[in-house]
């Protein structure tokens, strides 16, 4: 529901507590048919509901440690081109996801006066 209003753009996928997959608005519109535009609007919904989660996310995770720091992720979301990671701790669990937006947020927090 989040990501439909667009409040979130990722997120992650868990398996029995393991993680197994990030799911992001980007995996969506590549599973997205290119010709959505000449399909009616009832035939997209009906559609949508066909799409499994695990045939659209992504299965290469990239993660960092919770101990990372700021500019080390920023440098990880710019070299491999994405703009979310997943924050695991010390066992491998998740405990967050960190994006661009967040590190803006705090580069500005961190400049503010």
């Amino acid at each position: 529901m989040k990501m439909r209003q667009g409040q979130c753009r990722h997120l992650p996928v868990l398996q029995e507590g393991q993680l197994v997959g990030i799911l992001s608005d980007r995996d969506l519109k590549e599973a997205w048919p290119s010709d959505s535009s000449a399909i009616s609007s009832g035939e997209l919904v009906q559609n949508v509901g066909k799409i499994k989660v695990k045939d659209v996310m992504t299965q290469t995770l990239i993660t960092i440690d919770e101990e990372t720091s700021i500019e080390e992720t920023a440098v990880h979301l710019l070299k491999r081109n994405i703009s979310a990671l997943l924050v695991v701790n010390q066992r491998g669990h998740l405990t967050g996801i960190v994006t661009v937006k967040d590190l803006l947020r705090e580069l500005v927090r961190l400049t503010s006066y």
